[in-house]
């Protein structure tokens, strides 16, 4: 008896639907039923495109039309200097792939080796200086390497093209090297 009149009491209980639970239904029946709305989203092309033509002419791109000369001569022709200035933190140093710079600047002749010259603390017209004294040796010459290290920064790197390039001596402007290429030097590894 007692669990019959439980279940009389929930007969006599009305049924109201919950709308907590059929609140997921009507909200799909709207979404059906009504359109996208694209006016936000044309707005923000509208105001976004013309910002992005306006900023992209602004930037500009600046190249150097380079070209690496060969490794070596071959046997019976005449030396090529193949310049490298390597940018460091002390300074800048210069080699070259064939030719003994050392014995070329002290001595006054050109030499297969693989003497190098430095500079310290980036002193760009002692550079100059040193490779003026090169361009004498080899005027032909119009092509030089310059390897950065990791570390350097950027304006240093310029300024060294700027140098490498041409010499300035009040009005008179003589062209160095003028075709610049970018190289990375690996290191040696250790023999076993």
């Amino acid at each position: 008896m007692a669990g019959e009149s439980v279940l009389e009491g929930l007969a006599s209980v009305p049924r109201v639907r919950n709308p907590l639970i059929w609140s997921h239904v009507r909200v799909k029946r709207r979404l059906r039923h009504s359109d996208l709305n694209m006016t936000p989203i044309m707005n923000l092309l509208v105001i976004l495109i013309p910002f992005l033509l306006v900023s992209v002419s602004f930037v500009e791109l600046a190249v150097v039309h380079s070209a690496l000369s060969e490794i070596s001569a071959a046997p019976g022709e005449e030396l090529k200097a193949s310049l490298i200035v390597e940018i460091t933190a002390n300074g800048y140093g210069i080699s070259s792939r064939s030719v003994d710079l050392k014995y070329l600047v002290n001595e006054g002749k050109k030499r297969a080796g693989s003497g190098s010259l430095t500079v310290t603390r980036h002193n760009r017209l002692k550079l100059q200086q040193m490779l003026r004294n090169v361009k004498r040796f080899f005027p032909e010459e119009r092509e030089i390497s310059i390897a950065p290290q990791a570390d350097i920064p950027y304006q240093l790197v310029v300024r060294t093209m700027d140098a490498v390039r041409e010499y300035r001596d009040g009005k008179d402007i003589t062209p160095l090297f003028p075709n610049i290429a970018f190289i990375k030097i690996r290191k040696a590894l250790p023999k076993p």
